[in-house]
């Protein structure tokens, strides 16, 4: 049964192959998945209809991220900065169900004026306080065990890649 979830919680655990985060985009639907690219199953999702999606293994490790929020809607303009120190690590959803629906679903995507960084916000306005390295390409943010959103880089050529 899918249920209600106002904020997503999570734990960083050691980094694995199957938690590392690469940015690529489908070029047909111009959908921007965040995957490591390893076969697994993936069971549980969190999801805002229209917005994003998070696909979880049976333990909760967020293996995969489609945001469906197309970028003609994008705004202009980052609120966070990428994070040189970040420190490796994946991501499990520690607490709450992991078979869930934002609500309420406050997904906002912003980009960079050349378009390079791209921030996905998940949950409002929050003090950021840690941010995680999924990959070259992915971060996660953090606000205390919130997790807030993501930043995506491009790579050199200006593509999204990891």
């Amino acid at each position: 049964m899918i249920q209600p979830r106002r904020d997503i919680l999570v734990e960083p655990e050691a980094a694995t192959a199957r938690g590392r985060l690469f940015p690529r985009q489908d070029p047909r639907s111009g959908v921007l998945s965040l995957e490591s690219g390893t076969a697994q199953v993936l069971p549980n999702s969190i999801y805002a209809p229209r917005r994003i999606v998070l696909d979880l293994d049976a333990r909760g490790l967020i293996a995969r991220v489609d945001l469906l929020v197309p970028s003609s809607a994008w705004r202009r303009g980052l609120h966070w900065s990428w994070d040189e120190r970040a420190r490796a690590r994946d991501l499990r959803v520690c607490r709450g169900p992991i078979n869930a629906r934002i609500s309420p679903p406050t997904v906002v995507v912003r980009s960079s004026a050349d378009g390079r960084q791209i921030e996905v916000a998940i949950s409002g306005d929050h003090y950021i306080d840690t941010v995680i390295g999924l990959s070259e390409g992915c971060q996660a943010v953090l606000a205390g065990s919130r997790l807030v959103g993501f930043c995506v880089r491009l790579d050199d050529s200006g593509r999204i890649g990891g």
